[in-house]
């Protein structure tokens, strides 16, 4: 039984939930401004993942001149329509094609 439980433990403590648990419990003691710099630099590799898988996102040259949280408003807003017109290009590709789920803006039942 407690070999049972030691490897549900490490299970967990490897996971990306852990790892998320941790950085939460950790940031509650930030200043606003180490807050603020956590959240350009994950804004920034946000940027540099959608530049590099997203194929609607290749061809957009507004991602030099975004550098932070601040220059987000420089970004085109996502329309329905331009959803519906660029699916295919929308999904990123190195995302498993077998994880979409179509029709995704239905509300769903939990």
């Amino acid at each position: 039984m407690q070999q049972v439980l030691s490897n549900i433990l490490l299970k967990f403590l490897r996971s990306k939930k852990a790892k998320i648990l941790t950085e939460l419990t950790d940031s509650q003691w930030l200043s606003g401004s180490e807050i603020k710099e956590i959240q350009n630099r994950k804004f920034i590799g946000l940027m540099k993942h959608c530049q590099k898988n997203i194929p609607f996102y290749k061809g957009i040259d507004i991602f030099h001149r975004v550098n932070n949280l601040d220059s987000i408003s420089s970004l085109p807003v996502l329309t329905k329509e331009l959803i519906k017109n660029n699916r295919e290009e929308i999904k990123s590709i190195n995302h498993p094609k077998d994880r979409f789920i179509p029709n995704s803006t239905r509300k769903f039942l939990i």
